[in-house]
């Protein structure tokens, strides 16, 4: 049996607020919470560690690219994330998922394929 090393996640330092909706791609560094919706690419800097996170309110239409995700809300595009993914019961995708690592909980949703990367991080 593997063992996996515990993630240890950056502090949040943008949050993208429930009545806000952003036009537009963003790329962010360190942890990105998005409670409203995002219309366009989300893209973490490969240079930090970075970890998104969706709540049940929020929803990105675009492609996302990160470290590590934590979603409870909606993405309806391609997600390539390189180490962990946490699908909380809430959560939707609507695209092809890339990760290293995936937790599922009973109600998560994928419409597309889980595509599992090649080593994640492992202790």
């Amino acid at each position: 049996m593997n063992s996996y090393k515990k993630i240890q996640l950056p502090p949040i330092v943008t949050i993208i607020g429930h009545d806000t909706e952003v036009t537009g791609g963003i790329n962010f560094t360190q942890g990105l919470h998005v409670d409203g919706v995002v219309h366009g690419d989300v893209q973490a800097s490969e240079a930090n560690k970075s970890a998104l996170t969706v709540s049940h309110n929020g929803r990105i239409e675009g492609n996302v690219w990160a470290q590590n995700l934590r979603l409870d809300g909606r993405i309806v595009g391609d997600v390539h994330v390189r180490e962990r993914v946490e699908l909380g019961a809430g959560a939707s995708i609507e695209g092809d998922l890339y990760y290293g690592l995936l937790e599922m909980a009973m109600g998560a949703e994928v419409d597309g394929r889980l595509l599992r990367r090649n080593d994640p991080e492992k202790s």
